[in-house]
């Protein structure tokens, strides 16, 4: 029979949701070029002129991943154990 020596260490599994929620995305700050005429490239190149900063998203994938992945982590950090001898049946 398993059993786990740290069921507690369960209580770990929101940490990724909370710090998700809790801390502001990653943003870089890059030495840049001001041009004055900035408008007149955008308009030739037929683009969008964006914000400062871009933040990347995470595929479904990747999300899915990293979820499997922490808690494997959690489940492992809960160190399961077989407890007792294993059970033999003669016949």
């Amino acid at each position: 029979m398993f059993e786990l020596a740290y069921p507690w260490a369960f209580l770990a599994l929101p940490l990724p949701l909370f710090a998700w929620w809790l801390l502001p995305p990653y943003r870089e700050r890059v030495s840049s070029l001001r041009v004055p005429f900035f408008e007149d490239i955008v308009a030739a190149a037929g683009a969008e002129a964006g914000g400062g900063s871009v933040i990347l998203n995470r595929r479904r994938l990747q999300t899915v991943g990293m979820a499997l992945i922490w808690t494997l982590i959690v489940a492992g950090l809960a160190k399961p154990q077989q407890v007792g001898e294993p059970i033999t049946r003669t016949e």
